[in-house]
């Protein structure tokens, strides 16, 4: 039996709901309300906006903080030309799973 176990966020360096600027490498988003973050040290994490932020994905993001983190309660996105601005409501760990070797088909 496989079982989930309880992720440390710190260990992705995800402490109080923030990421230090120097640990991103890369946002990229997926759709207008979720993006993936790419991490130094082969980490991912996950990021959901509050609401909806129309043409984020295509048109491109302005970070726009006060302090050297992303951090969920003082960060927003500008979308770039649309004028739209976004909160931020979560970040967390991103873990692929895969399958066990023993339920791998194999040619």
């Amino acid at each position: 039996m496989w079982a989930i176990q309880q992720l440390d966020y710190k260990r992705w360096g995800i402490r109080n709901g923030c990421i230090s600027n120097g640990r991103i490498k890369r946002i990229k988003f997926i759709d207008d309300r979720s993006a993936m973050i790419n991490m130094y040290g082969k980490k991912k994490a996950i990021m959901r906006l509050e609401s909806r932020c129309p043409g984020i994905k295509k048109h491109g993001f302005l970070h726009v903080t006060d302090g050297k983190r992303l951090c969920i309660k003082n960060s927003r996105f500008q979308v770039l030309g649309g004028g739209f601005n976004c909160k931020m409501a979560s970040i967390d760990p991103y873990v692929g799973l895969e399958e066990p070797p023993e339920l791998q088909e194999f040619d």
